[in-house]
């Protein structure tokens, strides 16, 4: 019976791990973006926009930390929190904005070098919010485009609010962002 009761619990403890990688194993998808990027574009009425956005893994590599900043004479800025949720096996995006707006999007992940995220249901809301995504392609290395866009359900379909080009500043690899987390932890034990 011990031995039985070991068996179960080594398995249970061994599930639970595997569980735990394939989110860490997914997210690894999305190191093409580690880094500080710098990009301009324009929106749909052809005015110009300039952006700065950084990415960040965090949590033991279980989340990917998306800033951006407008540049002026813009002022739009956000902070997303972009992660894998192996229950939807989807990309799952929580978006904060400057103007006091939480926004939910979803992804299946990287077809034909672009990643989409589209509206989802707040969590407990019944239904998804208004049709808004954002479309990020890859078009070299050091470059992608972000596109954002809007259906308004008048039959027209996706139309584009703004897209940005960016260009890689400073690449930060997973191995340099974790051992700068451990260090943070380290340095806050000493404390």
């Amino acid at each position: 019976m011990r031995n039985t009761l070991l068996a179960g619990l080594i398995l249970v403890a061994m599930a639970g791990s595997a569980v735990g990688q394939v989110p860490a194993a997914r997210m690894r998808e999305l190191d093409f973006f580690l880094g500080e990027w710098a990009g301009q574009g324009a929106f749909a009425t052809g005015k110009p926009i300039e952006a700065d956005v950084s990415f960040v893994g965090d949590l033991d590599g279980q989340v990917l930390v998306y800033r951006h900043a407008d540049r002026l004479p813009n002022i739009f800025k956000s902070l997303s929190a972009w992660s894998f949720n192996a229950a939807t096996n989807q990309f799952e995006a929580v978006l904060h904005d400057n103007f006091g707006g939480v926004r939910r999007f979803a992804a299946a992940g990287w077809l034909a070098n672009q990643l989409v995220f589209e509206p989802a249901p707040a969590i407990g809301a019944a239904a998804a919010p208004p049709a808004e995504r954002f479309v990020y392609e890859k078009l070299t290395t050091t470059t992608f485009k972000m596109t954002y866009e809007r259906d308004r359900h008048d039959g027209r379909g996706w139309r584009l609010g703004d897209y940005l080009v960016f260009k890689l500043k400073t690449r930060q690899s997973p191995v340099e962002l974790l051992d700068w987390q451990r260090d943070r932890f380290v340095l806050f034990d000493k404390i």
